[in-house]
């Protein structure tokens, strides 16, 4: 009991390097780190077990006294939450950022050449589960695919307007597009409607000329 309400420890080359424990009204507790010439107060702790940190309400997030986030207990959900106007970055520098539940990998996100990849593990799928029933699709802020339920139905809806929506092989050559300003279903150039087989097809052979072939 250092009957006080501070209690400090110095560096012997600098006094005013030191770290303080200080207590205020209602029990409430202070650790701090001062650096005298510059901003190198680190606090570490390393313990050889675990770390636990027991709260009743929620632990608060600061820079220069302003509270950027918390972390709390939602009845059985961890939250980690910013404050208004405040982002939640996770920055694994160049490696994986892994997923788990119950101390297993169930998949990660990663930078993958510039793209962002989202990978489930071996075995595991991907859901995407939206309650209001569409899941958008946007470029810079700017949508430009919906898909969405409507009444049970699957529908592919472009929303830029007179956009369409494209179907390419492998290669990169268009075979059919849904022309938004036709409002038509348009297959290119010479591409074929086949029925069962490639041997029975429909496909426009010149301008204004429509062949109808079939297995005899």
């Amino acid at each position: 009991d250092a009957d006080n309400t501070r209690f400090r420890i110095f560096d012997d080359s600098n006094t005013s390097d030191f770290f303080s424990i200080t207590v205020a009204a209602n029990g409430a507790t202070t650790l701090a780190s001062t650096d005298a010439d510059a901003s190198l107060a680190d606090i570490t702790i390393e313990p050889k077990g675990m770390l636990k940190i027991d709260h009743a309400d929620k632990i608060q997030l600061k820079k220069a006294g302003t509270v950027r986030g918390t972390i709390e207990h939602g009845g059985d959900h961890f939250v980690l939450s910013s404050s208004a106007g405040k982002q939640i970055r996770l920055d694994s520098n160049g490696g994986k950022i892994q997923l788990r539940q119950g101390g297993t990998d169930f998949g990660h996100i990663a930078d993958n050449g510039g793209r962002l990849e989202l990978s489930s593990s071996a075995g595991k799928g991907i859901r995407i589960d939206s309650n209001s029933g569409d899941v958008r699709f946007n470029q810079a802020g700017t949508e430009f695919l919906r898909v969405l339920n409507a009444s049970s139905d699957a529908v592919f809806q472009p929303k830029q307007a007179n956009k369409d929506i494209i179907f390419k092989e492998d290669g990169g050559n268009e075979i059919a597009r849904f022309d938004s300003s036709a409002e038509a279903l348009v297959i290119n150039g010479s591409k074929k409607i086949e029925f069962g087989d490639t041997a029975t097809f429909i496909h426009q052979i010149s301008n204004g000329v429509l062949t109808v072939d079939g297995e005899a």
